[in-house]
């Protein structure tokens, strides 16, 4: 394993000790860390990696490495001027109205009216946010895995576009090490594990909005939260772990070499740098294990529904508004 030297390793303390050149893009250099081309590679790379642990890790998978792990709904955003703010904008605690977002009140109502003509009950407003990132909405919350594999297979998906010089990534994330470095106090430890700081979305948005949202530490890691409702087979597939940024500030999921939180420079998120020349190969290993398009997604019926009713109301998947989309309400007679 001596060709391994590079890879990062988990620490025993929480998060993971990465070389420096794990988050660097040099397309005119050689970076010299390894592209894991199978999945037999990849199983024995990431035993280097965790070593002996049970830590539960997370993972996602990323077509480019250069790729910031933010959600989708905040980029290219910027700051609204203060004075523009009102009351009612500075009492909202999830549309994040500190910054030039889309709407995302209105994204989140049209997947409530998709899935209750579909015969979905019960839906409260955490389970549509949690469907709607799952279906094609862009929301605060990014996606993670705990099966290596799915998220290599998001990795990978679109082979023949992927980039040598700025690489797929499986990304990996410590997220009871994350959450040690969020500002503000954490409302609920849900677990019976001493000590294991990740918390249910909905305990976190419902219980802590205002901390959040008066909260103004400078914060350059993610929430890492865990979805306690078993409601759909999509997310159950995808392991229901994702990190959120916000409410009101705009938490950006920064991962450079600085990101450090461990006395001795622990990270808690690490890259595995996937060969895109033996993506094709690697996507094959993995439909024979039964991991593919349709095994992660399931039936994509409910996302061309969601798809078409944001288009009738004139709202792009980020929330904001395309009135060259928007049909005449006569038409939706």
């Amino acid at each position: 394993m001596e060709e391994l030297v590079e890879l990062p390793k988990l620490a025993d303390s929480g998060g993971f000790v990465v070389n420096n050149a794990s988050y660097v893009i040099d397309p005119e250099g050689d970076d010299g860390l390894v592209r894991v081309g199978s999945v037999a590679q990849l199983i024995s790379v990431l035993t280097c990696v965790m070593g002996r642990s049970e830590r539960e890790i997370w993972f996602r998978g990323q077509r480019l490495r250069s790729r910031r792990l933010e959600p989708t709904y905040f980029r290219n955003t910027k700051r609204r001027d203060a004075g523009n703010l009102t009351a009612a904008y500075d009492a909202d605690a999830i549309s994040q109205p500190q910054h030039d977002l889309g709407d995302l009140h209105a994204l989140l109502a049209v997947v409530r009216t998709v899935f209750l003509r579909h015969g979905f009950q019960d839906l409260t407003d955490m389970k549509v946010l949690l469907l709607a990132q799952h279906y094609g909405v862009t929301t605060p919350l990014v996606d993670w895995s705990t099966s290596p594999l799915v998220a290599a297979w998001f990795a990978l998906e679109k082979f023949p576009k992927l980039d040598s010089e700025d690489p797929p990534t499986l990304w990996l994330l410590d997220p009871q090490f994350v959450n040690t470095g969020v500002p503000y106090a954490i409302p609920a430890r849900l677990s019976n594990s001493p000590g294991l700081d990740i918390v249910d979305v909905a305990e976190v948005l419902l219980r802590s909005a205002d901390t959040l949202r008066n909260n103004e530490t400078s914060q350059d890691f993610p929430l890492a939260l865990y979805s306690g409702s078993d409601f759909s087979a999509r997310i159950g597939r995808q392991s229901g772990k994702f990190t959120f940024s916000g409410p009101n500030l705009l938490f950006r999921n920064v991962v450079t070499g600085s990101a450090t939180l461990g006395e001795n420079g622990e990270r808690p998120f690490a890259p595995i740098l996937l060969d895109p020349g033996r993506a094709e190969d690697m996507l094959r290993e993995l439909r024979l294990l039964g991991i593919n398009e349709l095994t992660v997604y399931g039936p994509r019926d409910l996302d061309k529904a969601i798809a078409d009713e944001l288009a009738r109301e004139g709202l792009s998947t980020d929330g904001r508004r395309s009135s060259w989309l928007r049909v005449p309400s006569a038409d939706l007679a």
